[in-house]
Parts: structure tokens; C-alpha cells; sequence
């Protein structure tokens, strides 16, 4: 059952939400950049726009909330709303997790099937310092545990 809707523009996909549930980030992929959504108020408070991203999917939100990663890697500053830096790490619609330490961003691309890696983007130097190979069309990541482990999906057709 819906309890609510809040009616959002530029076609919304995936969320992140506070620490507290308090707020919720949704990744605006029309080109909007990220939307700051008041979940006691349930409306949106803040509109940040990310300026060279446009039709990526997703978003992940640093543990401190301080910074927003969305594909293909556009680090935000949430307190300013400023762009930071993008870090092109493939192509197409893509996964993106934080490793829990924080210390790397992790994407996935789907782009073509020559990109067939997850790349791991160091958080404070924003490179990107690993690329490993994981077969064809991968589009999800989750990272979880300790040691950090991958969880991902990938796709492959055949003609």
C-alpha cells in the first residue's frame, strides 16, 4: 500500500536515505542532478544540480553525508552543492557503492561489451586506482563485510 506520494521532476531513479531517516537523496537522472527529499515534510526541500551527468541512474551518499557520488563519478559536495570533480569510469547505466570504511567508491557499467571491469575510486584522491575484471555487462555493485566483499550482477547475451 502507498502511503504518500511526492511528485518529483526529471524522472527520479534510486535512493539513499539519512543516516536518520530523515531525509532521503534521489538521483534525478533527466539531468537534474539530486534531489533532497524532507521525509517528515514529505516534499522536496533542495534541488542540487550536477552540470555533466546527465541519464546516469544512481547515487551513494558518503557515511558522513557530506559528499554524493553519482555515475559515472561525479562527486558533490552536499553542503554547498558544488561539484567537486567527474571521474569517467565506463559507460552506460551503472551500479555505484562505497565501500564501508568510506575509502572507495565502486561502480559498475553495462555500457558496451568491452567494458567488462568494477572500478574502485579512492574517495580522497578521487582517482580512480583499481580496475578488476568481472565478465560482460556488469550493471550492479554492493559492497558489504569485512573483509570487503563484491556482491555484483552481470549480464551477457548471445547472438
Amino acid at each position: 500500500m502507498v502511503s504518500y506520494t511526492i511528485k518529483l521532476e526529471e524522472r527520479p531513479h534510486n535512493a539513499r536515505f539519512s543516516s536518520n531517516g530523515k531525509l532521503a537523496y534521489i538521483r534525478l537522472q533527466g539531468g537534474a542532478g539530486i534531489g533532497v527529499i524532507d521525509t517528515g515534510a514529505r516534499k522536496m526541500i533542495r534541488e542540487i544540480r550536477v552540470p555533466g551527468i546527465t541519464g546516469r541512474h544512481n547515487i551513494d551518499i558518503s557515511a558522513d553525508e557530506r559528499r554524493a557520488f553519482v555515475r559515472d563519478v561525479a562527486a558533490v559536495d552536499m553542503a554547498s552543492g558544488k561539484l567537486e570533480r567527474i571521474i569517467m569510469v565506463g559507460n552506460g547505466h551503472a551500479g555505484i557503492d562505497i565501500i564501508p570504511d568510506g575509502r572507495y567508491v565502486v561502480t559498475a557499467a553495462i555500457g558496451d561489451s568491452l567494458w567488462i571491469y568494477v572500478t574502485a575510486m579512492n574517495t580522497e584522491t578521487m582517482q580512480v586506482e583499481k580496475k578488476i575484471a568481472v565478465g560482460q555487462f556488469p550493471f550492479w555493485v554492493a559492497m558489504q563485510g569485512n573483509p570487503v566483499t563484491a556482491i555484483l550482477h552481470t549480464v551477457a547475451t548471445e547472438i
